[in-house]
C-alpha cells in the first residue's frame, strides 16, 4: 500500500523526454519552425520541463532571427535557472528537493540545465544583441557567461566531493564503480579529447573581441582573441583579426613576433571604403541522449541493473559554408570555433564519476527496500516493489536539442556598393550541396551580420542583419 503512490509516481516519469518533444525537433529540423515554437511555447508554461522547453523555444526564434523574443525566452529560462540554483543554496545537501530522486530517478525533479547548457544562454544572448548592434547589451551578457564558466568547475567539484564523502561513509569503492561505468563510454573518448577546454568557449570570446573591436577598445579585443588562438588555434579569422588589434593597439613588438609566427600579415579593414561582413554559422544538429543499462555489484544488495544517459551524436552531412559571387568568386569559408557535439559528451564525461555514485546510492535504497518487502511483506510486497524498480529505473534523457552541432564563423570585407552574394553550403567531400542567393547592399565603415543555421539536411535559418535608417533590417 505504501508503495503504490510511488508506483504511480514512478509511472508519470516513463515517457521519455526525447519522445516527448519528437514532432517538435522534427518541426524545427524540417524547416517547420513557426510549429516547433507553437509545440516548445505551450508547454513552457509549467511543468517539471518547463526549463527545457524555454531553451528550445529561445532557440527557435533566434534561427527564425526574432531577436528581441529569442532573447525574452531566454532570460525567462535564465530566470528559472536562477530560482533553482538559489534553493541549491538555501539547502547544499537538497535533501528535501531530492526525497523523490532517491526513490525514483532524476526526471522527478524540476530539469535545471546542464552546466554548458547555463553558459549557452547568456552566450546566445549576447549574439542576438550583437546582431540588434545593441553592444552594450551584447557586453553584459559576455560577462555573464564569463562569470557562468567559472562557476561550472567550481560546482562540479564541490558536487564530486559531497558524493565521494557519502560513498565513503557507505562502504562503497568508487574507483570500483567508475571503471565498471567508464567502460561503456570509451567509444566516444576521441570525441571527449576534442573539447580541449570545458569551461572556457572560443565563441564567447570571439563575440567579446568584436564588441571590444566595434567600440574601439582594441586592446581588449586583443586580449580575447589571444584566448580564441589558445582554445581554437588555426582559424584564419582569428589570426588576421589578433594581427589587425595588435597593430590598432601599437603593440608592434607583438605584432612583428606573430607575423613571423603565424607566416603573413594582417589584411587591414579599410573602413572609407568597405563594409565588415559576419558570419555565424550554425551547423547541423547536437547530439542527444539515449539510454544504457549498466551491471554494478553493490555490498549488501547484489548486483544491480542500472540506466545511464549517453549522448548519441547526430549525422551531419555538411562540412562548412562559402561565401562567393554569382560569378563562383569565393571570398570566404567557415571554420569552427566551438564544438557543442564535443562539449556536450565532454560535460556528461566529467559529470559521470558524480551521476555514477548518486545513481548507485539510489539503487542501494531500492535494494533496502526488496530485502525489507521480501522479509516482512511476502510475495505481494516482493512483487510490488521489483514492480517499482523496473519502472523507475530510467536515465534523465532531458537536453537542449535544438543546439547545433557546432559554431562556426566566416568574416569579409567587401568593397561598398551592391553585392550580389551567394551562401553555399559544402558536405563532407568538398562539393556544393545547397545554395542561398542574397543580395547586399554594403556601406563603408559598416558591419554586417550573417546568421545561418542547417539542421541534420538542410538550411533551416538565414538571417541578414544590417542597421537601417530606423534600426537594424532582418533579410529573410
Amino acid at each position: 500500500a505504501c508503495l503504490l503512490p510511488l508506483i504511480l509516481v514512478a509511472c508519470s516519469t516513463l515517457t521519455h523526454d526525447p519522445v516527448e518533444t519528437r514532432d517538435l525537433i522534427s518541426d524545427f529540423e524540417g524547416g517547420s519552425s513557426e510549429e516547433a515554437f507553437g509545440q516548445a511555447d505551450k508547454r513552457s508554461k509549467k511543468g517539471l520541463n518547463r526549463l527545457a522547453y524555454l531553451l528550445e523555444g529561445g532557440m527557435i526564434l533566434h534561427t527564425q532571427g526574432h531577436l528581441e523574443a529569442s532573447n525574452t525566452q531566454f532570460g525567462e529560462a535564465e530566470g528559472v535557472i536562477r530560482h533553482h540554483e538559489e534553493k541549491a543554496v538555501v539547502s547544499l545537501s537538497k535533501g528535501t528537493a531530492q526525497v523523490g530522486s532517491i526513490f525514483v530517478n532524476e526526471k522527478t525533479l524540476p530539469y535545471t540545465g546542464e552546466p554548458f547548457e547555463k553558459v549557452l544562454v547568456n552566450t546566445f544572448k549576447a549574439s542576438n544583441y550583437l546582431f540588434l548592434h545593441d553592444f552594450e547589451g551584447a557586453r553584459v551578457e559576455i560577462r555573464r557567461s564569463f562569470a557562468r564558466q567559472k562557476e561550472i568547475e567550481r560546482m562540479r567539484q564541490d558536487d564530486y566531493e559531497r558524493v565521494q564523502d557519502e560513498a565513503k561513509r557507505r562502504g562503497i569503492s568508487s574507483r570500483r564503480v567508475f571503471r565498471a561505468v567508464d567502460v561503456h563510454y570509451q567509444d566516444q573518448k576521441e570525441i571527449v579529447r576534442r573539447a580541449r577546454n570545458l569551461y572556457e568557449d572560443a565563441f564567447a570570446y570571439y563575440l567579446s573581441a568584436i564588441v571590444y573591436e566595434l567600440n574601439r577598445e582594441y586592446n581588449d579585443a586583443y586580449i580575447d582573441l589571444k584566448k580564441v588562438q589558445d582554445l581554437r588555434p588555426g582559424v584564419p579569422y582569428v589570426e588576421n583579426d589578433l594581427l589587425r588589434m595588435a597593430g590598432r593597439s601599437g603593440l608592434w613588438d607583438e605584432l612583428k613576433e606573430k607575423e613571423n609566427r603565424l607566416g603573413r600579415q594582417p589584411r587591414m579593414w579599410d573602413e572609407k571604403r568597405e563594409g565588415d561582413v559576419l558570419i555565424f554559422f550554425g551547423s547541423g544538429m547536437a547530439p542527444r541522449k539515449t539510454q544504457i543499462k549498466i551491471s554494478i555489484p553493490i555490498p549488501d544488495v547484489g548486483i544491480i541493473s542500472m540506466a545511464f544517459p549517453k549522448y548519441e551524436p547526430v549525422p551531419n552531412p555538411v562540412r562548412y559554408g562559402a561565401l562567393y559571387d554569382r560569378q563562383g568568386h569565393l571570398y570566404g569559408r567557415t571554420f569552427v570555433l566551438t564544438d557543442l557535439e564535443a562539449i556536450a559528451i565532454r560535460n556528461l564525461d566529467d559529470r559521470m564519476p558524480t551521476l555514477a555514485l548518486k545513481q548507485v546510492f539510489r539503487s542501494a535504497v531500492k535494494g533496502a527496500m526488496a530485502k525489507t518487502a521480501r522479509d516482512q511483506g511476502g510475495w505481494a510486497a516482493d512483487l510490488a516493489t521489483n514492480l517499482y524498480n523496473v519502472i523507475t529505473e530510467q536515465a534523465d534523457l532531458r537536453c537542449w536539442q535544438t543546439l547545433p552541432q557546432n559554431m562556426q564563423v566566416a568574416r569579409v570585407f567587401l568593397p561598398s556598393g551592391r553585392h550580389e552574394l551567394v551562401f553555399a553550403l559544402h558536405g563532407n567531400t568538398g562539393a556544393r550541396v545547397q545554395e542561398r542567393e542574397f543580395v547586399l547592399d554594403v556601406r563603408p565603415g559598416e558591419t554586417i551580420f550573417v546568421s545561418a543555421r542547417t539542421g541534420p539536411w538542410d538550411l533551416i535559418g538565414f538571417n541578414v542583419f544590417q542597421l537601417g535608417p530606423s534600426g537594424v533590417d532582418r533579410v529573410e
